[in-house]
């Protein structure tokens, strides 16, 4: 049986510092242990076993987690609760929002985890390239990396990103962009130096993680700021 469980992040705006957890499966009030991690730190991010471990010691309460499951299942008196409540008789509207809210996240939750595990505990992967031949490519889901010299390259739009994203039934590691597209410290697969080490997952409305291989020597950094040297770098205009 998969555990409830909810994330959140407390962010301090002019600061930019900020306190997430992950994995919360007994904290009652898990923004407030987000709050004391932002407040406090060393650490900006804590997950599962730990986090609890960390409200205890902050002297906030613990409950069991279904705590967080739905509740109302007792039908016979949905109708009444439903009243108390404000919602209406139709099924699972008669759920409070709070309690909706956590059916919704743990929902999402399974299904990422079953898109993952059809694909042998892995998220599917596509290189730019071969995204590029989909049949579900159009001038719509790709835009030239320099406007004025079409060479260069192409890289995937926002269109293009919804549009794998529903190809795999959910996400996807889009990898091996332009190089002329990503930061130039970012290293090459090859001598010919046009794409790039580096991968984008595509999940939900779009990018939502991007990873890259840097490069490890000063030299390489150097040819690769020289490969950018007056030339239009889409990471940088």
């Amino acid at each position: 049986m998969i555990d409830n469980s909810l994330r959140l992040v407390f962010v301090d705006g002019p600061s930019g510092k900020y306190g997430a957890v992950v994995c919360v499966t007994r904290t009652k009030n898990p923004i407030l242990t987000a709050n004391a991690i932002l407040e406090q730190g060393p650490h900006c991010i804590i997950v599962g076993k730990a986090l609890d471990d960390l409200s205890a010691q902050c002297g906030l309460e613990l409950v069991n987690n279904d705590f967080f499951s739905p509740r109302l299942s007792d039908t016979n008196s949905g109708r009444k609760k439903a009243s108390r409540y404000g919602y209406g008789w139709s099924g699972w509207s008669c759920y409070p929002w709070k309690y909706r809210r956590s059916w919704i996240n743990q929902r999402n939750t399974w299904q990422i985890e079953r898109h993952y595990q059809r694909h042998g505990e892995s998220f599917p992967q596509i290189t730019l390239t071969d995204a590029l031949h989909l049949s579900e490519t159009d001038s719509r889901t790709w835009k030239h990396v320099v406007p004025s010299d079409h060479s260069k390259g192409r890289i995937i739009t926002r269109v293009g990103e919804l549009r794998l994203i529903k190809h795999f039934g959910g996400a996807v590691w889009l990898t091996e962009m332009g190089h002329l597209s990503v930061p130039f410290y970012q290293a090459c697969t090859d001598n010919t130096c046009t794409k790039a080490r580096c991968a984008d997952l595509l999940l939900g409305n779009g990018e939502v993680l991007g990873l890259g291989q840097r490069y490890m020597l000063a030299n390489d950094i150097l040819a690769a700021l020289e490969l950018v040297r007056g030339t239009h770098n889409l990471w940088y205009s």
